[in-house]
C-alpha cells in the first residue's frame, strides 16, 4: 500500500493524488493504532519498514519528474506525505510512551558521587541515545536507494529521532512551503512534549528524549544564521533547541561535550 501511494504516476492527476494521500494517511493510522494491541517492538519494526519504502527504489514504479498534466514534481510530492506521516505520529497522545525514555529507567541518580562517575553515568547513557541507526531513513528525498535498509532493533527514543531527523531534514528543502511546515511539525512536537511534562511533573524526562537534537541543530547553524532574524524556520526551530537546554537534565546535555 505505501509503494502504491508513493508510485510517481499518482502525481499525473490531482484525483489520484488525492487517493494517495488518503491510502497513505490510512495506513499511518493503521500501524500508530497497532500500539494499543501488539507490543511496540513488534510495531517499531513494522513503522521502520513503512518509512523504508520512502527511501528504497525496490518494487515500485519511481522517477523523479514534473509531471506534465499537472506540474506536480514527484519528489517534492512523496516528501509532503512523509510529512504528512510524521504529523499524525506527532499527535499521537502515547507519543513518549511508546519512546520507552531512558530516564524512566534510571533506578537511581548519580547525586553526590564524585565527577569522574558521575561524568561516566551521563555519557554512557548519551551514547545509548546516539546509537540509534536511523539516519538512512531520513536520508534522501524520494525513493532512490537501490540497497536495502537493516531495520535496526528497538531502542529508546526511536521515534521522536525518527521524527526529528524527518523533519530538520526538510526544513533545508527547495520548497518554501514544506520548510515552514517541517518546521512547525518540529515546534509543535517540542511544545507538545513541554505541555505533557508540564502535566506530569517531569519536564526533563521529555527534554531527556530530544538531546541529540541540539548537534543536529548546530550542525544547521550556518543556515539558520544565515536567515532572517524573523524567519519562520528560526522562530520555530530555536525554541525548541532552548526546551532542551533548559529542561535536560545538565549532565546529559554537558555529556555532549
Amino acid at each position: 500500500l505505501t509503494d502504491a501511494s508513493i508510485d510517481s504516476r499518482n502525481f499525473d492527476s490531482f484525483e489520484f493524488r488525492k487517493i494517495s494521500i488518503d491510502v497513505n494517511d490510512a495506513v499511518v493510522r493503521f500501524l500508530r493504532d497497532l500500539f494499543s494491541v501488539l507490543e511496540v517492538t513488534s510495531v517499531h519494526k513494522l513503522i521502520l519498514v513503512y518509512f523504508s519504502r520512502f527511501v528504497i527504489k525496490e518494487g515500485k514504479h519511481w522517477h523523479d519528474r514534473d509531471s506534465k498534466s499537472t506540474g506536480l514534481r514527484c519528489s517534492w510530492e512523496t516528501t509532503k506525505l512523509r510529512l504528512n506521516a510524521v504529523t499524525l505520529f506527532v499527535r499521537f497522545p502515547e507519543f513518549m510512551k511508546v519512546n520507552i525514555p531512558l530516564m524512566d529507567s534510571w533506578k537511581a541518580w548519580p547525586d553526590g558521587s564524585s565527577v569522574g562517575s558521575t561524568r561516566h553515568f551521563f555519557t554512557v547513557a548519551l551514547d545509548k541515545i546516539n546509537d540509534l541507526g536511523l539516519s538512512e531513513f531520513s536520508a534522501s528525498e524520494g525513493p532512490v536507494r537501490k540497497e536495502p535498509l537493516e531495520i535496526p532493533k528497538l531502542k529508546p527514543h526511536w521515534l521522536a529521532e525518527l521524527c526529528t531527523d524527518i523533519c530538520l531534514s526538510a526544513t533545508g528543502h527547495a520548497e518554501q512551503n514544506i520548510q515552514y511546515r517541517a518546521s512547525s511539525l518540529l515546534f509543535e512536537l517540542f511544545w507538545r512534549i513541554s505541555q505533557h511534562g508540564r502535566a506530569k511533573g517531569n519536564i526533563s524526562v521529555g527534554a531527556s528524549v530530544f538531546v541529540p537534537f541540539i548537534p543536529k541543530v548546530l550542525g544547521h547553524m550556518n543556515y539558520l544564521s544565515s536567515l532572517p532574524a524573523k524567519c519562520q524556520l528560526r522562530k520555530d526551530i530555536i525554541p525548541c533547541a532552548l526546551l532542551v537546554l533548559q529542561s535536560a537534565p545538565v549532565g546529559l546535555t554537558r555529556a555532549l561535550w
